[in-house]
């Protein structure tokens, strides 16, 4: 995941931290993608997710770049009205059989 970011988004700074844990932090235009994961070779390895952006049209995009991979369509949440409708519109619009997951907070909108 870190090296699809990676690629769309520029190299992230890093911030080791406790226990194998990485902060990566994107900065592409208009926004901002932190992601916090545990070392990728550990089982059952998490991850946590927080997207910024200056302007609602940018906020918009970022879920639509993201939520393709893995299971980050069914685990994302919001802590915004604005961000919930907008997440709810992404998960409909790309997957209308999907359901959200109550398992995992795999990030933020805000």
């Amino acid at each position: 995941m870190i090296d699809c970011l990676t690629e769309q988004f520029g190299e992230p700074e890093r911030a080791a931290r406790e226990g194998d844990v990485t902060t990566y932090t994107f900065r592409p235009n208009g926004g901002t993608v932190r992601v916090t994961a545990d070392q990728p070779a550990l089982t059952g390895a998490l991850s946590a997710w927080w997207v910024h952006a200056d302007t609602p049209e940018r906020l918009a995009e970022f879920p639509r770049m993201l939520t393709p991979w893995g299971t980050l369509r069914d685990t994302h949440r919001a802590d915004t009205d604005a961000a919930r409708a907008l997440l709810s519109a992404v998960r409909a619009s790309r997957a209308p059989q999907a359901r959200p997951s109550r398992r995992s907070a795999g990030g933020f909108f805000a």
